[in-house]
């Protein structure tokens, strides 16, 4: 992978894995070793399944049995948490387009002919976010063309042959985020690139004064997007957009460009009565150095909102790390970060004060992390993220932010990052206010482009659960998608690497107890104090670190 000594983007493991298939859509029946001592446990699958076609049952294709070549397993190699984490699934590849059909390319509401989709468009895609509609997956994201541009793409998770391309703002796609009300169903996206790059202020502004004397629409700036449902959006397209901001909204932060330019997906989630959006931040004049900033707004403003009304947003703020070093200080704190040579049997319990609950101790020891050579430094800088953060080598690319599967007062993110350009990861971080976030939790590793600040891998908007209701208030399991090899990462692709999507799943068991670690951390990094941190305050901190 792009001159890598292993590769992971093949999904390689030594072994079997046998799957089945009753609609072209794999599922893992079973994983086995390579030695001859367990194959009475494939014989009985196939046994089973046979008995079941014979006695009348939907008639199963050749299972294929697939055995990698790479020493580097997924459960040791890919996944850094393998307690917290366990590999699921991996989707067909993602598909080229039919150059000519009877009844024309796919097509959703309102894209015109002069933006239609090419052979590799869906192949190119990337930035999506998971959204269920009656029991189905859709990924919903952004198709790249060959040419330039691009469209906005959704996906059905278990039939990715059939795209569905929807309108008609095809400029919201540069960095779509999608959020759907739980109570409402309404869709709200959020989307559109502010400024152009390589133009100073002046210049810029010059620019936006002389459209605007000609009454010339101003296509810059950041729209919101509506639609009445998840099911009206992929069949018809957004109803309306009007305005949010642009790259001058209060308190954004862009060190690189003349103004905020956003030029990442945007993730939407809701936390108690607002609705949060996380955008991007570049933190260093030179480049690199990606951050995340984030602004909210009322959640009933939002879901009113009509085309002669446009929300007010609060100011942008740059979100906050805790500093594991500085807030918890204790071996039984770092066990996160140690390898098993380094464990040691934890003593110690929060300070009095520092937001521990009464009785003070912390949870057990969260399992040891399996971090890939390349990410040697990879300890300290996420134990103190909030320093390293504004170097060019460190790029939080961005930042998927969705409620807590077992916790709906709390927020997880699931995002890549990068360090010493070399190191690539998955962290988790959890906040109790939109704004601060624990420290990053690794429990992927991916790849990199060097000198980019990019990972191979990109993490899907969004979690996968089980339905809740009054008999069953926590999720019976709790899953997740990660897209690999993602186009265009390593600047000109011409790679054949396969591009898919990869399910995971958590232990609900670790998960409690690493958001019940997670609590204590950020309480004894920020307080009990669940108010968010003014604009100030962000940015003075900002310049202390």
């Amino acid at each position: 992978r792009g001159g890598g000594s292993t590769s992971h983007s093949n999904y390689e493991a030594d072994g079997m894995a046998l799957f089945a298939t009753t609609q072209k859509k794999p599922v893992v029946i079973e994983k086995l070793p390579p030695d001859g001592a367990t194959m009475a446990g494939a014989c009985g699958v196939f046994f089973f399944c046979g008995l079941w076609s014979f006695a009348g049952g939907t008639s199963l294709p050749k299972m294929p049995v697939e055995r990698r070549s790479s020493p580097r397993v997924p459960e040791k190699g890919w996944i850094v948490d393998r307690r917290l984490v366990k590999s699921l699934w991996l989707s067909a590849e993602l598909p080229l387009l039919p150059t000519t059909s009877p009844g024309g390319r796919p097509r959703g509401g309102q894209v015109g002919p002069a933006n239609a989709p090419d052979d590799e468009t869906v192949r190119r895609s990337r930035y999506f976010g998971a959204h269920v509609d009656k029991e189905k997956v859709w990924l919903v994201g952004k198709g790249i063309l060959r040419e330039k541009g691009s469209l906005n793409l959704a996906l059905p998770l278990d039939e990715l042959e059939k795209p569905r391309f929807f309108g008609p703002y095809p400029e919201l796609s540069l960095n779509l985020g999608v959020y759907v009300d739980e109570e409402t169903g309404i869709v709200l996206g959020l989307g559109g690139e502010a400024g152009d790059f390589g133009m100073n202020f002046t210049q810029l502004a010059d620019k936006r004064r002389k459209r605007n004397s000609r009454g010339a629409p101003d296509e810059d700036g950041v729209w919101l997007a509506k639609a009445p449902s998840l099911q009206s959006l992929i069949r018809d397209g957004f109803s309306f957009r009007i305005p949010a901001f642009d790259g001058f909204q209060e308190g954004c932060v862009d060190r690189y460009k003349a103004c905020c330019e956003f030029d990442a997906k945007f993730s939407l989630t809701r936390l108690r009565d607002r609705v949060f959006v996380y955008a991007r931040a570049n933190l260093n004049e030179t480049g690199g150095g990606r951050f995340v900033q984030v602004t909210s707004a009322s959640r009933d403003a939002l879901l009113d909102a009509d085309k002669r009304d446009s929300p007010r947003w609060d100011p942008f703020q740059t979100i906050q790390f805790a500093d594991r070093r500085s807030s918890l200080p204790f071996s039984s704190t770092k066990s996160l970060l140690l390898s098993p040579e380094e464990t040691t049997t934890p003593t110690t319990t929060l300070p009095a004060g520092a937001g521990a609950a009464a009785g003070g101790g912390l949870p057990p020891l969260m399992p040891f992390l399996s971090l890939p050579p390349q990410c040697a430094t990879a300890k300290e800088v996420l134990a103190s993220y909030q320093t390293f953060r504004a170097r060019r080598e460190n790029d939080l690319y961005f930042f998927p932010v969705n409620p807590h599967p077992l916790d709906p007062e709390l927020l997880l993110a699931l995002f890549p990052l990068t360090i010493d350009d070399t190191c690539g990861l998955v962290a988790l971080a959890v906040s109790r206010d939109g704004v601060r976030f624990t420290s990053p939790h690794p429990i992927l590793s991916s790849e990199t482009y060097r000198r980019i600040g990019r990972t191979f891998d990109h993490p899907v908007d969004g979690f996968l659960a089980s339905p809740k209701d009054r008999y069953h208030p926590v999720p019976d399991f709790v899953e997740f998608l990660v897209q690999i090899n993602v186009h265009d990462i390593a600047g000109n692709d011409t790679t054949d690497y396969p591009r898919r999507f990869a399910k995971f799943s958590f232990s609900l068991k670790a998960l409690r107890a690493y958001t019940e670690h997670a609590k204590r951390e950020w309480e004894a990094a920020f307080g009990d104090d669940l108010g968010a941190p003014s604009r100030q305050e962000t940015r003075q901190r900002w310049r202390r670190s």
